[in-house]
């Protein structure tokens, strides 16, 4: 998780301002962000929907709880 700091928060704003970041371009971040994730251990998988229906069945328990 990134902690919120000055030097975040002004790449945040630069980001937020620019007009003419594409699709195509939050897709590139966004695989090479999930890449660095698998190669780094938070991510176990290279395939995203691995573990998803226990997440599923996680949410589903922990709604019940809160019941």
């Amino acid at each position: 998780m990134i902690r919120r700091c000055a030097k975040w928060d002004e790449f945040e704003a630069k980001e937020l301002a620019r007009k003419d970041i594409t699709y195509r371009d939050n897709l590139r971040i966004f695989e090479s962000l999930r890449k660095e994730a698998v190669n780094l251990g938070v991510f176990a998988s290279e395939n995203i929907m691995d573990g998803f229906e226990t997440d599923i069945k996680v949410a589903r328990a922990m709604k019940e709880l809160g019941k």
